[in-house]
């Protein structure tokens, strides 16, 4: 009498149940994982601008000349003195008010606010007038 040992492998119901529950679960995983990244690309464009006001305050206090930072063309990089721009993080957009910030030697500034923001998120940062310190006043959003 011949003996016949079990099939193994997968049945097609076992493996469809397997990549609905796959699809389902990335369904829920990939908006997260588009905030995250946002939230990331906000922060890194944050960094980059107020490492860019520590530049201009300390080139002003070390040369004894004014500097200038300045919002370059559609809000998507900064521009210190002449220097050529730096990009911002991709998707987020620096607005101003004023939409130049002069720096002088004494370490006092023009004074101003700038604004990223992201289609989910902002950030709202001052330049104090009499010292030139940030200040992150705002993080709005979810």
């Amino acid at each position: 009498m011949e003996q016949h040992s079990p099939t193994q492998g997968f049945t097609l119901i076992e493996m469809l149940v397997v990549l609905a529950i796959v699809g389902l679960t990335s369904a829920l995983a990939f908006p997260e994982m588009d905030r995250v990244m946002e939230s990331l690309r906000l922060k890194h464009a944050r960094a980059d601008v107020v490492a860019t006001v520590a530049a201009a305050r300390a080139e002003a206090q070390s040369s004894g000349i004014p500097s200038l930072i300045k919002i370059g063309s559609g809000g998507t990089s900064i521009i210190l003195g002449d220097t050529a721009p730096h990009m911002i993080a991709q998707g987020i957009n620096l607005t101003g008010k004023p939409d130049q910030i002069r720096f002088y030697p004494d370490g006092s500034t023009t004074g101003g606010t700038l604004r990223l923001a992201s289609s989910l998120r902002s950030s709202i940062i001052t330049i104090s007038r009499e010292t030139g310190a940030v200040q992150e006043v705002a993080n709005e959003g979810t």
